[in-house]
């Protein structure tokens, strides 16, 4: 009888203890240029991966439709990484790894690496854009010196794809994949922790901005 009360009694208890699900829901969006307004950005893909210890790994997927709305159901309360990657947009490398470096803690936690020192590689790599533009710009303006200012341009951008080489040999597999070293650009992400209350919805929008202007 004590054994069956036991039972009771711990059953009600895990009935108590069990929180009712939340929810993710959002629209994602982008300008095609200045003067037109803002088109939905569908088929863009939107993973929740859970940052909680001791909880299981779950991780929550799926896309946006037509109107670039989408929405994420029956989500275990907690804390998550939002990963949101445009269909339509794209972005330089640099980019993807300042949304990497700014959220590297809750990335390594989830896919390893070492990502220890990208925000200091990250920035170092903007330095040698921003002196590789330098050069580009005065090249093109130069009546003297526009030899000169080829060869630091050459120089900068041997020192840029160094650069993002290592950044890249550093990341781990699953973020590999959100960035292309053969081209120099892929899809706009956005990266951003999120916390999923019982029986509530978190509603997050993304602007991935202008496409080309």
């Amino acid at each position: 009888m004590k054994k069956l009360l036991l039972l009771f009694v711990g059953a009600l208890l895990l009935v108590s203890c069990k929180k009712d699900p939340g929810s993710v829901s959002g629209n994602v969006y982008y300008k095609f240029n200045e003067f037109v307004g803002n088109k939905p950005d569908a088929g863009t893909t939107v993973k929740l991966y859970n940052l909680d210890k001791g909880a299981e790994p779950a991780t929550y997927e799926t896309t946006s439709d037509v109107q670039g709305n989408y929405k994420l159901e029956n989500v275990v309360p907690g804390d998550y990484l939002l990963l949101v990657r445009s269909k339509t947009t794209t972005a330089e490398n640099i980019e993807i790894y300042n949304q990497f470096a700014a959220n590297s803690k809750e990335l390594k936690e989830l896919f390893g690496g070492d990502l220890d020192k990208l925000n200091k590689e990250t920035e170092e790599l903007a330095a040698i854009e921003k002196n590789k533009l330098e050069a580009y710009t005065n090249a093109l303006s130069s009546h003297d010196q526009g030899d000169k200012y080829l060869n630091d341009y050459a120089k900068y951008l041997k020192e840029g794809t160094a650069k993002q080489k290592s950044i890249s040999d550093k990341l781990p597999t699953a973020l590999k994949s959100l960035v292309s070293a053969a081209t120099g650009y892929d899809q706009k992400i956005e990266l951003k922790k999120i916390t999923v209350e019982e029986a509530k919805n978190v509603q997050n929008n993304t602007d991935f901005g202008v496409t080309y202007k």
